[in-house]
């Protein structure tokens, strides 16, 4: 995983926190498309580091793909952006994997989990029309650990001051150029 420090500019903050799910960003449909990363740069996290963070996998053909990231908001909660989860697809296609630090390299901190339910946005009909969120229920309860813990989200009475600095997170590239990932 990789971090990066930016500095948003003033209400982006709110969503960032929100939906920093967005951090590992692939086109959306099917997995078999060659996907671009707009996400490079940053830095190798340390384990255990963004316990909230998630990956959201497809499966096609027998092999698994890392489609985006996600946010842990509750035991049972994923939080991600709605084009990482195609309203076509059946969900026994899709796991989110919770503890992981290298997705290529897991180890015992790393946790697979299926899928319940989607609940998609109202207004999402589509990646331009606004709207582009979703929460995963997962099929089972999460066990808390030092590497898999729910995201700490701020009251909804904090305000952020304009270019307050956040942390975006991700299984992003550190150089143009790299290859996204799959099994």
């Amino acid at each position: 995983m990789t971090w990066t420090m930016w500095r948003p500019r003033g209400d982006v903050l709110p969503l960032l926190l929100l939906g920093g799910v967005l951090a590992s960003l692939a086109i959306p449909g099917s997995a078999s498309m060659t996907p671009y990363n707009r996400i490079v740069g940053g830095t190798d996290a340390v384990e255990g580091e963004w316990p909230w963070q998630a990956s959201l996998l497809y499966t096609e053909q027998g092999k698994l793909y890392h489609l985006c990231g996600g946010s842990l908001i509750t035991s049972r909660w994923v939080l991600t952006a709605a084009h990482c989860v195609n309203k076509g697809y059946s969900l026994d296609k899709y796991n989110v994997l919770l503890g992981a630090l290298r997705l290529l390299d897991l180890n015992s901190n790393a946790v697979f989990y299926s899928l319940e339910r989607i609940i998609y946005h109202s207004k999402y009909t589509g990646v331009t029309s606004g709207g582009d969120i979703a929460v995963i229920k997962l099929s089972s309860p999460v066990t808390y650990t030092k590497y898999i813990k729910p995201i700490c989200l701020p009251s909804t009475s904090v305000t952020f001051p304009p270019g307050m600095e956040c942390w975006v997170t991700g299984w992003g590239n550190i150089y143009t150029g790299g290859k996204l990932l799959e099994w």
